[in-house]
């Protein structure tokens, strides 16, 4: 909501927040592309299912991944598209 209304604020100032999520996003990727998957065949192990609990739990992690990635990727452009407009 805040990036809606943003035609009311500093422009600035929105790209101080699109920066941070861009930087927040980015440590995201980075914590969850640095999870051990031995460690998570190890628990998932430990788990008892019918089914194993390591590919569910690798997709979700994959997920997160790529939703942060397209986040990101969201947050870059728009910054990009806000310098423009202060040239």
């Amino acid at each position: 909501m805040r990036v809606f209304f943003s035609s009311e604020v500093d422009p600035l100032k929105t790209i101080s927040l699109l920066q941070k999520c861009y930087d927040d996003s980015m440590l995201e990727i980075s914590i969850l592309e640095n999870i051990p998957m031995k460690n998570i065949a190890f628990h998932s192990k430990k788990v008892s299912n019918k089914h194993s609990n390591e590919i569910y739990w690798n997709m979700t992690i994959k997920l997160g991944i790529a939703c942060a990635k397209a986040t990101a990727e969201w947050a870059k452009d728009a910054i990009k598209e806000i310098e423009k407009e202060l040239i």
